[in-house]
């Protein structure tokens, strides 16, 4: 990962990866309570509901980091500021990956050492 980019953009990487976790959280909770009224259909006897709510759960949870970065790129653009760092961090993760950049992001950031 580029290091100069990295320290040129730290605060701006922690707000972007502060979103980031909250989007992510927020699609892990509504894939999992899908996946509870996909149960609770089941108890009903309404099979083909389950059967669509626990499919588009599942696919919704499949999803969760693209849908999560689409969500970020809006916030950076809605907010120019994070923009710049949003380029920075679209370029990493187009040369290392996705769970590879956030993963040292993250290390970088919120760990203590």
């Amino acid at each position: 990962m580029d290091e100069q980019g990295f320290e040129q953009y730290r605060e701006a990487l922690a707000e972007l990866a502060a979103y980031l976790h909250k989007i992510t959280s927020l699609i892990v909770l509504v894939s999992f309570v899908g996946y509870g009224l996909a149960g609770w259909f089941v108890y009903k006897d309404r099979v083909i509901e389950a059967i669509i709510t626990a499919s588009v759960s599942y696919v919704f949870f499949r999803l969760f980091r693209q849908i999560s970065l689409f969500v970020v790129r809006r916030i950076a653009v809605m907010k120019g500021n994070l923009f710049p760092a949003m380029e920075w961090l679209d370029e990493q993760i187009a040369q290392h990956g996705t769970q590879a950049v956030i993963g040292e992001i993250d290390r970088r950031l919120f760990t203590r050492d």
